[in-house]
């Protein structure tokens, strides 16, 4: 599993499903249309990175923590996460 720790006290959607400044914005001035529209494969926002383990896509698991650092909550989260995935 990939798992990002972003040094925040919070985080946006932009953290979760990453943006790629070369495509182009969709607006529709409907922010839950303007979701739709840009989100997926060879959108402005693609999604997290995924892998491949033992034949499961695994998607990336993103947390924060405001000092950055790994702490044993994010542990037992990935944990679960991987028994959820059966990975």
């Amino acid at each position: 599993m990939d798992a990002i720790i972003i040094k925040s006290e919070r985080l946006n959607c932009k953290n979760v499903v990453g943006v790629d400044m070369q495509e182009p914005h969709a607006c529709e001035n409907d922010s839950m249309i303007d979701m739709v529209l840009n989100q997926g494969n060879r959108k402005r926002c693609p999604g997290g990175l995924t892998c491949t383990f033992r034949n499961n896509v695994i998607p990336s698991l993103v947390i924060y923590s405001p000092g950055g650092g790994i702490t044993g909550s994010m542990l037992k989260t990935w944990f679960k996460k991987m028994d959820q995935l059966d990975a």
